[in-house]
């Protein structure tokens, strides 16, 4: 491990650790509350919402498999799904070196022979999903009728220009190459070559509107299946908030969850209690902030079980370290 890698690494565990021990202090006084409460958690109801959260799975691997396809690389929902799996492993479980995001491009890399269009499908799968959530949450927060205590309209605003404008670049050639103009100017030849051979690949896109747009409602279907694991989540501890609030809360935490942390422990959980604890009281709130970090560890403990089974395919870590 480079000193570069050590060092981001303990920054990410410096938040994750200050945000978990900020929130047991802010809770000091609802622990022993929040404990009783996920004590008496529905196990059923737990089990549906993780299920439900499952199904938002399938559903955001149908979108990349179609990203894919576009791009000449050709996998089935369920080996995608494999896929998205192991991601979620490696970033829970492996993240002081390796990205999610770069373990899945590798594994559809190895298993269809195209390198660039794997990286670039999984980037724009990313960048689908990461919009979709941006623009749920701000059709939460313009549609709810009750957001006491919540003023994250100028946050949600902010990324939303930052998405569009990330997507014009994408798609715009004109306009790429203005902004690329004075990077260039200092870019190694060889290292111009690779960058405008990725942004063409990711270009292709643009002829494909309507797959393109197909992905888009599959991404917004896909992010509301999944959030809505929270609202039974809430059910099981016999506590009751709207659908709405959920779809404002859950896609917010999502976006804060991208800080440098271990992969969001700390940011995700301290703006889940934040954000709903005028609603449900600080012992609910921190409960449902726990069951959800729960439900994440179950998923990526199932692409640990994936893993395991990878045959020849096993991923050395050293083989993805920057």
């Amino acid at each position: 491990m480079n000193i570069r890698t050590f060092l981001s690494s303990f920054l990410r565990a410096c938040v994750s650790i200050a945000l978990i021990c900020a929130l047991i202090y802010i809770m000091r006084d609802s622990i022993p509350g929040m404990i009783a409460t996920l004590k008496e958690t529905s196990l059923v109801l737990f089990c549906l919402g993780m299920a439900i959260y499952f199904a938002g799975m399938i559903i955001a691997s149908f979108r990349l498999r179609i990203l894919l396809s576009l791009q000449g690389v050709h996998m089935t929902t369920m080996d995608v799904l494999r896929v998205n799996l192991l991601g979620c492993f490696f970033s829970t479980f492996l993240p002081t070196s390796i990205g999610g995001d770069i373990v899945k491009a590798f594994y559809i890399a190895k298993e269809s022979k195209r390198t660039m269009q794997s990286y670039t499908s999984v980037f724009i799968d990313r960048f689908l999903g990461m919009f979709t959530i941006f623009l749920i949450a701000l059709a939460a927060l313009i549609f709810i009728k009750d957001t006491s205590g919540l003023n994250l309209i100028w946050l949600l605003a902010i990324l939303i220009i930052c998405s569009l404008l990330l997507a014009v670049t994408l798609f715009n050639k004109k306009l790429a190459k203005h902004f690329s103009l004075p990077i260039g100017s200092i870019m190694p030849e060889k290292l111009k070559r690779e960058m405008k051979n990725i942004y063409n690949a990711m270009h292709n896109y643009k002829n494909h509107k309507k797959k393109m747009f197909d992905c888009f409602l599959i991404s917004i279907i896909g992010q509301i299946v999944a959030f809505s694991a929270a609202y039974f989540l809430a059910l099981g501890i016999k506590s009751h908030i709207s659908l709405g609030l959920v779809l404002l809360v859950m896609p917010v935490a999502s976006i804060v969850s991208m800080l440098p942390s271990i992969n969001g422990v700390g940011p995700r959980e301290m703006s889940i209690v934040l954000m709903l604890k005028p609603f449900m009281g600080d012992s609910a709130s921190g409960a449902i902030a726990f069951l959800w970090l729960g439900l994440l560890l179950i998923t990526a403990f199932l692409g640990g079980i994936v893993y395991m089974f990878m045959g020849y395919y096993k991923i050395k870590p050293v083989e993805l370290v920057p």
